[in-house]
């Protein structure tokens, strides 16, 4: 995952189901102080979220292909 990606919450995602949203930075964690590799801050729904688990993230969404 990359910043300026356009991805999509899988349909059955408990907060945003089905929205896209723009990954906006992707920082990595000190592993000393937490398991969470990456950080990930994101634009939603005109609303900026971030510290989102960033392989939990990748595994709830997918990449939209602009080529569509």
């Amino acid at each position: 995952m990359q910043p300026g990606e356009l991805r999509r919450f899988n349909e059955d995602h408990a907060h945003y189901p089905g929205q896209v949203f723009l990954v906006l930075e992707v920082l990595d964690m000190d592993s000393d102080w937490t398991s969470q590799e990456t950080s990930v801050t994101f634009l939603i729904d005109g609303k900026r979220e971030f510290g989102w688990h960033g392989g939990l993230l990748e595994e709830n969404s997918e990449m939209i292909n602009e080529a569509r």
